[in-house]
This record gives C-alpha cells, structure tokens and sequence, in this order.
C-alpha cells in the first residue's frame, strides 16, 4: 500500500505513546537525536521510523503505547 508503508504502525504507536504521554513531536525528537519534522513524517508513514541500530528504542516506545 503506497499511502500506508509498513513502518506506519509503528509511527501510529509513536504517536499514539507521544499523545498519550502529552510529550510533544520536539521532545520526541531529541529523544532520539532527529528534527521534529522527522518525528511527523514518522507518525505520518511518509518516512521508516528508525535506522536498524536505533530499534530498541523504537521498541521502548511500541512497548509503552500499550501501557
């Protein structure tokens, strides 16, 4: 599916943790050392979440969108 890329489950959850939390998209991105407007294009779809070396901490936060 060209509008949803498989990364776009985990940015939905990112987002989902990121509202949830009340922890905004800038906070989000220093998190994990990027630009803001790379955290939208992640909750987006547009853009693969994280490079390999950084899924951990993808994963953390999957982990806590269910809590």
């Amino acid at each position: 599916d060209d509008v949803h890329p498989p990364q776009a489950p985990l940015g939905r959850a990112l987002r989902r943790w990121r509202v949830l939390h009340r922890i905004k998209q800038a906070d989000t991105a220093e998190r994990f050392g990027v630009a803001q407007s790379t955290v939208s294009r992640w909750e987006s779809g547009v853009q693969a979440v994280v490079p390999a070396g950084d899924l951990p901490l993808a994963e953390e936060f999957v982990g806590a969108s269910g809590t």
